[in-house]
C-alpha cells in the first residue's frame, strides 16, 4: 500500500480528520459555515488550529507524557537495581576478604608451629650427635 492510501485510510478512521479532508479546498476569504453549521471565516482560522490538528497535537503531548513517565519508572527501577547490584558486589568481596584473612592467618599459625617444631628437632639433633660418640664409646667398651 503507497503512502497516500496509507495517509487516506488513516483520515478515514479519524472522524476529526475525517470532516477536515471533505472541507473544500479552495475557499475564498468569505465566510463560510463549519462542519457544525457556526460561521467561520479563513481568517480566524488561520488563528487557531484546527480541531484535528488539536487532537494530534494533544496526542503527541500526551504519548510525550506517558514516555516521560514509562522512562522516569525505568530509571527508578534501574537505580534501584543497579544498587543492589553494587551492594551484593561489595558483600561478596567483603566476604571473600575475610576467607583470605582467616587463611592468612591459619598460614601464619602453621609457620608458627612449623618453625617452632623445626627448632625442636635441631635441638634434639643437636642433642643426639652429643650424645652419639658417648654411646659409641658405652657400646665399644662393653
Amino acid at each position: 500500500m503507497d503512502a497516500a492510501n496509507q495517509n487516506e485510510l488513516d483520515l478515514d478512521t479519524e472522524p476529526s480528520l475525517k470532516r477536515q479532508r471533505e472541507e473544500p479546498v479552495g475557499k475564498s476569504k468569505i465566510d463560510t459555515q463549519d462542519n457544525f453549521g457556526q460561521p467561520d471565516s479563513l481568517e480566524a482560522r488561520d488563528r487557531e488550529p484546527s480541531p484535528a490538528v488539536a487532537e494530534v497535537h494533544k496526542r503527541i503531548e500526551d504519548f510525550t507524557q506517558k514516555l516521560c513517565t514509562i522512562l522516569d519508572a525505568g530509571k527508578q527501577a534501574l537505580s534501584a537495581a543497579h544498587a543492589a547490584w553494587e551492594e551484593q558486589l561489595v558483600q561478596i568481596h567483603e566476604n571473600q576478604i575475610e576467607i583470605w584473612q582467616r587463611q592468612l592467618e591459619e598460614i601464619k599459625e602453621l609457620e608458627s608451629m612449623n618453625d617452632e617444631i623445626g627448632t625442636r628437632l635441631l635441638s634434639a639433633q643437636n642433642v643426639f650427635d652429643r650424645l652419639q660418640p658417648a654411646v659409641a664409646e658405652r657400646h665399644l667398651e662393653e
